[in-house]
């Protein structure tokens, strides 16, 4: 034997005993594979077994013997090598023994990380789309699989392990996501076993009435009374498969674009078996082929033609579908059941009300009305000079003349260069809202073309505003910018300046719609270290509370009102040692402390409490002095934690106690029928019984009620309420009617269900006008009701005029003939009735509110009234005089 043999056998003793060691430090099992050819992550471990003899080489026997050591084949490496992370598993089958032959990949549907080899995955998964790229393998006799692999940059990575069609699927997922696993870093990740289970499948087949196939269907697989639902496609010969599920019940139906929906088909898989061949029959949904037009038979491309379900069909499907340059379109409808067809178009407006279509039709026409076309100018209002940089957004209806102004619907414009001075907008004058903004300046609303707002109140703006015939031309409409309010002040702690932190929060105004609006928004300043100084500019003038904190204490005080353009000085405000509340809310057992707070109601910018798992909480930082606290509601409750006083002192702590054990959990089903009829769309709140009827129509606060939901078409209303004490459910019915009172009222604090059917019996009216009654051709019409045994059940209706045309009737009806309107669903008894004509346009009013006027409409030119005693189930003329 020659050296080079001798080197060679003594570097294979020092090899072996190192594998005897491991096997001692590891165990039999786990190393037995090694000299036996245990596989690699190239081929997921299943390496066919080879003698060490079959070496083609004494050098290549050792560098194989060496590189199978180091690698730790079968056992998985110790370390990741560097740059790389190495995920590892071990996949078992439903009898809990390993699985061979299990597709894993590690895969993301972003970039993996720079310059890293990956490979384009296909769809993974019966409901898995494409555009996956990472890492395949295959687990090996022992089940196992190792993934070793760059360190990914992508936010997250998904491992997918799929064993076939009878097997369940897994899914891991690595990212930031708390549902997800942490991301993977460098490093050894060991997911340890991940067992699968039996499934079954199923098959089937989507075609036409002529039996060809329907190639771009849609499958869906709805497990019953679970969630969520499968999606699957199906090719070119319109079948579709779906393995891996669970053996139960399904519901399965099909789609495809110009088909009616299929009949949803249950189904039931059992393990080991494919269901099949399931078969859908698609009809051809019927089709709508008409054309978009102006007055003056005008195409008017690229409109929006919607199609809505009917309302007495009780259904929500929907369909759309654009006019193309010829003003022509071809609307497929989801349903054979009756629809209504509006259209829309940013330059124009419906002329008339929706059209009624049922099945295929040809031939429809639908009007539209072009609006006006207004080029909006800003600018100073104290120089006159045009402002370079604003942002201004439309809110359609939302103006002082609009049928429902939608205020609350108000959000920031986005501010930018404005080349040539103006922006343009289609819009109905006086009745769409603007919101304008630009920097240095509060914010700005005004009428679209008409009369400007000014925190809340009309007036006209003097300055360039033509309002044009629509269509006529372009109206040019200036609205000037008056420069902000500011405030200012110091920050003191015993006489010396400090730093702090200034919240501001603007007080709501219940006279002035905008600043209710607005109301309950915080800025908030950092006061100067050194010389204690704030200042908050470009404020919307008002009444404002300020609080002031910082590490001496803190200080609260209500400024005077802020005017435009001037900046108010509120002087010193002297830091005060703040207080601490310690407290403990007793809660019901079966009420989770998780998720409630405490809050401070009569000063803002103190942080609300979060209750422990104790129901403990602790409140630092409050100014001293006595404060009103209370535990937040949750959705659905009423009187929530009523209020608390505490006497915060300065620079001590109090501790207090609210008992909240008597209220209770109590569910709610209501069935509720007008005229022996269930009726849905009925919004049911509960409110305190000595409240009523004055909050027939609440303000949404939990203080008084609580809100239970919307009936179904079967009339039924279904939730949980948490309240104590006595409470009756207040009923409004969003068509126009004057039924608003509950027929029973509810103890809800015994933690008794509540199952209660809720019947109204209404009466019907035909209101008559004086024949010397003339109604406006622009203008409005108010239909009034007040009871004449209590004077605070009323219903108010308005009906606009517009170009001679009823524009609308909030569901009263009229007849030309005789110069009647037909009033439907009333409440039975005495009641006033009164009708005024407006030569204007004023704004209606929900069912119940007080009259809220809008603008300057100069009041009623003719009024007219009557008395009438209605009975239910009856038809009563009404004629006014």
């Amino acid at each position: 034997m020659n050296a080079k043999s001798k080197a060679l056998l003594a570097l294979i003793g020092i090899l072996a005993v190192g594998l005897f060691v491991m096997r001692l430090g590891e165990g039999e099992d786990r190393s037995a594979g090694i000299l036996q050819g245990g596989g690699s992550a190239a081929d997921g471990g299943a390496g066919e077994q080879q003698p060490v003899e079959s070496a083609g080489s004494e050098g290549e026997l050792v560098a194989a013997v060496a590189g199978r050591v180091e690698a730790g084949v079968g056992s998985g490496p110790a370390v990741a090598a560097e740059g790389n992370c190495v995920v590892v598993g071990r996949v078992l089958g439903p009898d809990g023994e390993p699985f061979e032959g299990a597709t894993c990949q590690l895969a993301t549907k972003r970039r993996w990380a720079k310059d890293a080899g990956v490979d384009e995955l296909p769809a993974f998964g019966d409901d898995r789309d494409s555009g996956w790229a990472g890492f395949e393998l295959v687990t090996g006799a022992d089940g196992r699989f190792r993934f070793d692999v760059p360190i990914p940059s992508a936010s997250r990575v998904e491992l997918f392990v799929a064993a076939g069609p009878f097997l369940s699927q897994w899914t891991e997922r690595f990212g930031k996501s708390k549902r997800d696993q942490p991301a993977l870093t460098g490093g050894v990740r060991d997911l340890g076993e991940l067992r699968l289970t039996s499934c079954g499948s199923l098959a089937g087949v989507v075609q036409g009435e002529d039996g060809g196939s329907v190639e771009d269907a849609t499958v869906y697989l709805d497990p019953v009374g679970k969630e969520p639902a499968s999606k699957l496609t199906v090719d070119g010969e319109g079948r579709f498969t779906a393995g891996s599920l669970p053996p139960g019940a399904w519901l399965v139906r099909a789609t495809a674009p110009g088909f009616l929906d299929s009949e949803s088909l249950e189904v039931r898989t059992t393990v080991g078996e494919e269901l099949g061949e399931l078969r859908f029959v698609l009809d051809l949904a019927p089709v709508v082929r008409g054309r978009v037009v102006t007055g003056d038979l005008q195409p008017v491309p690229d409109a929006l033609v919607l199609a809505t379900s009917a309302a007495e069909t009780g259904s929500h499907r929907t369909a759309q579908a654009r006019a193309d340059d010829a003003g022509m379109f071809e609307l497929t409808l989801p349903a054979t059941h009756a629809f209504q067809l509006t259209c829309k178009h940013p330059e124009y407006r419906p002329a008339e009300g929706p059209t009624p279509v049922a099945g295929s039709s040809k031939g429809v026409t639908l009007l539209l009305k072009p609006l006006a076309r207004v080029h909006v100018r800003v600018v100073d209002a104290a120089s006159g000079e045009a402002l370079e940089r604003f942002g201004i957004k439309k809110i359609e209806g939302g103006g002082s003349k609009a049928r429902a102004p939608e205020y609350r619907a108000r959000s920031m414009p986005r501010v930018k260069p404005v080349p040539g001075g103006f922006l343009e907008f289609f819009g109905l004058p006086e009745r769409d809202l603007l919101v304008v903004a630009a920097e240095g300046y509060p914010l700005r609303y005004a009428d679209l073309a008409g009369a400007t707002w000014q925190d809340g109140i009309t007036c006209p703006t003097g300055a360039g505003v033509a309002l044009s015939a629509q269509g006529a031309g372009v109206i040019e409409q200036v609205i000037q910018m008056p420069r902000g309010a500011a405030l200012r002040g110091r920050v003191l702690a015993g006489g010396e300046p400090v730093g702090g932190k200034v919240t501001l929060t603007l007080t709501p105004d219940r006279s002035n719609l905008f600043r209710t609006l607005q109301g309950g928004e915080s800025l908030v300043a950092l006061a100067d270290a050194a010389t204690g100084v704030f200042e908050l500019p470009d404020l919307t003038p008002g009444v404002y509370s300020v609080v002031a904190t910082g590490d001496a204490g803190s200080c609260t005080l209500v400024s005077p009102e802020l005017q435009f353009g001037e900046t108010n000085d509120v002087g010193d405000l002297e830091l005060v040692a703040s207080g601490t509340i310690l407290g403990q809310v007793r809660l019901p057992s079966d009420i989770d402390p998780e998720g409630l707070f405490i809050e401070v109601l009569d000063l803002a910018g103190i942080e609300n409490a979060k209750l422990k798992e104790d129901g403990s909480f602790r409140m630092e930082d409050v100014p001293a002095g006595i404060r009103t606290i209370r535990q937040g509601a949750l959705r659905q409750d009423m009187i929530m934690g009523g209020d608390t006083d505490v006497n915060v002192p300065a620079g001590g702590s109090v501790s207090t106690t609210m008992d909240l054990t008597s209220f209770k959990i109590v569910p709610v089903r209501l069935l509720i029928e007008v005229d022996g009829e269930p009726v849905g769309g009925i919004t049911a709140h509960l409110t305190d019984a000595d409240l009523w009827p004055e909050r027939r129509f609440g303000d949404g606060t939990e203080k008084h009620e609580a809100y239970l939901g919307k009936t179904s078409a079967e009339g039924l209303i279904m939730a949980y309420c948490r309240v104590r004490g006595v409470r009756m459910p207040v009923l409004h019915i969003n068509q126009w009617s004057v039924i608003g009172h509950p027929s029973e009222r509810f103890d809800l604090g015994l933690a008794v269900p509540i199952d209660e059917r809720i019947g109204f019996e209404t009466a019907r009216a035909t209101v008559y006008l004086p024949e010397s009654a003339a109604l406006p051709r622009d203008g409005s019409l108010r239909i009034r009701l007040v009871s004449k045994e209590d004077e605070r059940m009323r219903s108010v209706v308005t009906i606009g005029f517009e170009d001679g045309q009823i524009d609308d009737g909030f569901g009263v009806q009229y007849d030309k003939a005789t110069r009647a309107w037909q009033l439907g669903r009333v409440a039975p008894g005495r009641w006033k009735v009164s009708a005024e004509i407006y030569q204007s346009r004023i704004a209606p009013t929900r069912i119940g509110q007080e009259i809220q006027e809008f603008g300057a409409d100069g009041g009623p030119s003719a009024q007219y009234s009557a008395d009438a005693t209605l009975k239910p189930g009856k038809a009563s003329s009404i004629r006014l005089e």
